[in-house]
C-alpha cells in the first residue's frame, strides 16, 4: 500500500487500475474512521468493476459502520452472487442476523453456510457457540451445534469455539473442560494452550496458566499471539527480566520469518536491537489508545540510542504525545512521513532495553500540558474549594458480558462518591457516557467537563487533584501525568497490573482497587471512598498550610 493518503489520491489519477487505487483510497479512509468517505470510494469502485465481489464487501462494511444495514445485507447477498464460496461472507451476514436484528434461526443458517464453505472457519464456531451457550448449558449447546452442522462439524473446532464462547460469557469452569476436550483432540494446538493458560488464570490457577502460556509458545514460538501471550503474561508474574531474556532469545533462536508485519511497513526493517544512530524509527500502534500511552514512555529509549523517533497513533492522540520526552514526531495513519530506516511494535521492541521495576517509574511523569490547556482548565476550577476528583466508569463494551473481566462500572454504584462531604466530582466520560448517566435518572452530583481530544483532557485531569478511573485510556493518561490516581480492576484484570498488588512501578502515583469477587464493584466503591475521605482530609490540611 502507498505510503499516504497524498499519495493514494495521486493513483486515482494515475493508476492504470483506476477501480483498484479507487478501491485502496477507501480502504485507508476506513481505516481512519471516515467510513462516510470511504463508503462513497467503495461505491465508485463498484461502477468501475461490479463483477469485483470483494468491492462489494468493502461497501458492506462501511455501511455497518454507518448503521445502514439493510444496505449491509444487499452488498453481502450481491457479492454471495458473484463469488458464492465466500465463507467470510456468510459469517458476516451471521453476525448481523444475531446481533443487530435479533434473528437467531437466519443467524444459524448463514453460520452452517459459513462452516460448510469452509470448515475450519474458527470465528463461525466462536459466534455459533456464543449465541447458543448464551440460553443454555454447555452440553445441550455443544449438542445443538453438532445436529446443525451435521457430518460438516470438525469435532475440534466445536470445542474450541465452545470454550471460547464459555470464556466470553465468565463460564470459566465449562471452558476449561471444553479447552481439555480439544486438547486430548490435538495434543499440539498452540492456540488451544493460550486458550486454557487464559481460563485457568481466570480460575486463579496462576501456576496452570503460567504452563499453558510456556507450552503454547514451546509449541509454536513463531506464532504471535503464543509469543504475545507469554511474554506478558512473565510481565504479569512480575519478572520484566525473563520477558526480555525470552524475547532476545526469540530473535536470535527463531527458525521462520519474523511475526507479520503492520500495515505501511511494507518493505521496511522491523528493529531487532540494532544501532540506531542516525537512523530513523517509525514506532507502530496497533493496539488501544492506553497502550500508546503506556508505551509511549520508550521512545526517550530510543532517541538515547540516537535514533531519530516517529510516533504513528489515532488521530485523538497526536497532540498529547507530541509533549513526550525523546519523540520528534507525531504521525496519524496515512499521514506523509520521512523516510524510515526501521519500524518497531513498543509492545515488544521495549524488552530489547534494559529497564527494571525499580527504574521503570523514574521518568513518570513522562507527559506533560501545554502551559495554554493548563490555564484554561486551572481557571475554570479556581472556585471550587472542595477536592476536585476526576470520574471515569465506562470500559471496554467487548467484555460486558464477563463479570470476570468487565471494565465498566453500573452507575448506580458509584452514587456514594458523591456523597462524600468536601468532594466535587466531574466527569472525565465522553458524550454518550454522560447521555446514559442523564437517561438513568440517577440522583448523581456530578459536572459534565465535556473534554475535547486527549491534550485537553490532559488538561483537566492536570489541574484535578485525584482521578477514579475504571481500566481505560484515560486512567493511562492520569498516571503518564503523574496525577494521584484510583484505578478500579476487575477479578481477572490486564496484564500490565500484574497480580495482587495495590501499587503499580509503571505509574508509582496509582493506587489499584481490585474486586475480590467477580463482579463485586460495591466493595471496591468502598474501600475508594474511605481512601478519598482519608485523601481530602490531607489535602484539606494541606490547602490551610499554605500561606495566604
Amino acid at each position: 500500500m502507498s505510503n499516504s493518503l497524498t499519495e493514494l489520491r495521486k493513483a486515482l489519477q494515475t493508476s492504470q487500475d483506476r477501480a483498484l487505487a479507487t478501491n485502496t483510497y477507501g480502504l485507508a479512509l476506513a481505516e481512519i474512521n471516515k467510513p462516510k468517505l470511504a463508503l462513497k470510494y467503495f461505491r465508485q469502485a463498484v461502477k468501475l468493476q461490479p463483477q469485483q465481489a470483494q468491492y462489494h464487501n468493502h461497501c458492506a462494511q462501511a455501511s455497518l459502520s454507518l448503521n445502514q444495514t439493510e444496505a449491509a445485507i444487499d452488498y453481502f447477498r450481491t457479492s454471495l452472487k458473484l463469488a458464492p464460496e465466500q465463507a467470510e461472507v456468510y459469517y458476516n451476514l451471521a453476525l448481523i442476523y444475531a446481533e443487530r436484528l435479533n434473528a437467531p434461526n437466519e443467524a444459524l443458517r448463514m453460520f452452517k453456510d459459513a462452516i460448510e464453505k469452509s470448515p475450519k472457519h474458527l470465528m463461525s464456531y466462536i459466534s455459533l457457540s456464543c449465541l447458543l451457550v448464551a440460553q443454555q448449558s454447555a452440553e445441550d449447546a455443544r449438542k445443538q451445534i453438532f445436529e446443525l452442522l451435521g457430518t460438516t462439524a470438525n469435532s475440534l473446532q466445536v470445542h474450541k469455539g465452545m470454550a471460547r464462547a464459555l470464556m466470553k460469557y465468565g463460564r470459566y469452569e465449562e471452558a476449561r473442560q471444553e479447552h481439555l476436550l480439544a486438547m486430548d483432540m490435538s495434543a499440539l494446538e498452540a492456540d488451544t494452550f493460550y486458550g486454557l493458560g487464559e481460563t485457568e488464570l481466570g480460575l486463579r490457577n496462576v501456576e496452570d496458566a503460567t504452563h499453558c502460556y510456556r507450552r503454547a509458545y514451546e509449541i509454536a514460538p513463531n506464532h504471535p499471539w503464543a509469543l504475545a501471550f507469554y511474554l506478558q503474561h512473565l510481565i504479569q508474574l512480575g519478572d520484566c527480566k525473563a520477558a526480555q531474556t525470552e524475547y532476545r532469545s526469540y530473535l536470535t533462536e527463531r527458525q521462520a520469518k519474523p511475526l507479520s508485519a503492520p500495515s505501511r511497513t511494507q518493505g521496511i526493517p522491523e528493529w531487532e536491537g540494532s544501532s540506531l544512530k542516525n537512523k530513523t524509527i517509525l514506532v507502530v500502534n496497533i493496539l488501544g489508545d492506553g497502550d500508546a500511552i503506556h508505551f509511549s514512555r520508550f521512545a526517550w529509549f530510543l532517541k538515547q540510542a540516537g535514533a531519530t523517533v516517529v510516533v504513528q497513533c489515532a488521530k485523538s492522540l497526536k497532540s498529547a504525545l507530541h509533549t513526550i520526552p525523546g519523540v520528534d514526531l507525531v504521525i496519524s495513519k496515512f499521514e506523509d512521513r520521512p523516510a524510515i530506516d526501521y519500524y518497531c511494535r513498543p509492545a515488544f521492541s521495549s524488552l530489547l532495553f534494559d529497564w527494571t521495576w525499580e527504574t521503570i517509574g523514574d521518568r513518570v511523569p513522562y507527559m506533560h500540558v501545554p502551559s495554554q490547556i493548563k490555564r484554561k482548565w486551572c481557571t475554570q476550577f479556581n472556585q471550587d474549594n472542595n477536592l476536585r476528583v476526576g470520574l471515569n466508569w465506562q470500559g471496554s463494551p467487548k467484555s460486558h458480558y464477563n463479570p470476570h473481566t468487565s471494565r465498566s462500572i453500573p452507575l448506580e454504584q458509584l452514587k456514594p462518591l458523591s456523597e462524600i462531604p468536601g468532594v466535587t466530582l466531574y466527569s472525565l466520560q465522553f458524550g454518550q457516557d454522560m447521555e446514559a448517566l442523564r437517561q438513568a435518572g440517577i440522583n448523581f452530583n456530578i459536572h459534565d467537563l465535556q473534554v475535547g481530544d486527549y491534550r485537553d483532557t490532559a488538561g483537566a485531569v492536570d489541574c484535578l487533584d485525584l482521578i477514579i478511573s475504571a481500566d481505560t485510556s484515560l486512567a493511562h493518561l492520569a498516571g503518564a501525568l503523574g496525577k494521584p490516581t484510583y484505578l478500579m480492576l476487575p477479578f481477572v484484570s490486564c496484564w500490565r497490573w500484574m497480580l495482587n498488588r495495590q501499587d503499580t512501578p509503571w505509574y508509582p502515583s496509582m493506587t489499584l482497587f481490585r474486586q475480590s469477587q467477580p463482579g463485586d464493584w460495591a466493595t471496591v466503591i468502598s474501600q475508594i471512598c474511605q481512601s478519598t475521605r482519608i485523601f481530602s482530609h490531607q489535602k484539606m490540611i494541606e490547602r490551610q498550610s499554605l500561606p495566604l
